[in-house]
């Protein structure tokens, strides 16, 4: 809100939502997405979106309403939650619905501390995202480091801060933003709404030896897969003598 009490089209959207008794899970389903995000500005102005987003993550009844809503999943859509779910070394992701090119919604279950501080990749790693993203902790708590980005390719990236993200509190991540989990507590738990993509890949840093790696998504893997496979097979492929075998046999 602006110091002159007028609200701008995105604040007042989800003003009129929050008139109207509408909360993040109104109306959601795993199958056709979450009601309340979907006219936001996830192709024009994505991180005023994930700002609009990160509003409706702070009430107090978000934990209470998401409990509610997995409880009242058909059977058949808590078969599409797990099926687009994941493990990473670090926690699972699970799937609870969304518009892919715009928007998607995690709930975010952490390893025990004792498992988590054995990994050194994902949430543990130093990285960005392909996209931005707002998340709440539900449960437990995050320790994160933030970093600055290297000024240029090779670069270093220096600490920035440390932080303690408690129950509760709301966090709103750029793709370009470099950071890490240093640790979890106990059943620490997320919500979190992921934007849209804004590149094809992540970036992995070993602070240690300054290095760094990109990781594509699959999408964009998938030529490289295919055209790996084409020079081996197909290139190699001895020519196609049919016809001559037809001649000689006729």
């Amino acid at each position: 809100m602006r110091a002159g009490g007028t609200l701008n089209p995105v604040q007042g959207q989800l003003h009129r939502a929050g008139a109207l008794g509408m909360s993040l899970f109104t109306k959601a389903t795993s199958h056709t997405g979450f009601p309340v995000l979907d006219d936001l500005p996830w192709r024009s102005a994505p991180q005023k979106a994930l700002q609009a987003a990160s509003g409706l993550l702070v009430s107090d009844e978000v934990p209470r309403e998401l409990i509610a809503w997995l409880a009242a999943r058909t059977s058949d859509e808590l078969g599409q939650i797990t099926d687009r779910s994941l493990e990473r070394p670090t926690h699972f992701k699970w799937f609870l619905g969304g518009r892919p090119a715009d928007y998607v919604i995690w709930l975010h279950e952490y390893k025990q501390p004792e498992v988590f501080a054995q990994a050194t990749s994902f949430a543990a790693s130093v990285h960005n995202h392909r996209y931005g993203f707002c998340s709440r902790v539900l449960s437990g708590g995050l320790h994160v480091s933030t970093f600055s980005p290297p000024a240029g390719p090779g670069g270093p990236v220096l600490l920035v801060e440390r932080r303690h993200v408690a129950r509760g509190q709301t966090m709103i991540l750029s793709h370009e933003d470099v950071h890490r989990i240093d640790r979890v507590e106990p059943r620490t738990c997320t919500i979190l709404v992921q934007g849209p993509t804004a590149r094809n890949f992540s970036t992995c840093y070993d602070i240690t030896t300054g290095s760094s790696r990109r990781l594509y998504d699959m999408q964009s893997r998938l030529p490289w897969t295919m055209a790996t496979l084409a020079a081996e097979y197909v290139e190699s492929r001895p020519a196609d003598t049919t016809a001559d075998n037809r001649l000689a046999h006729g």
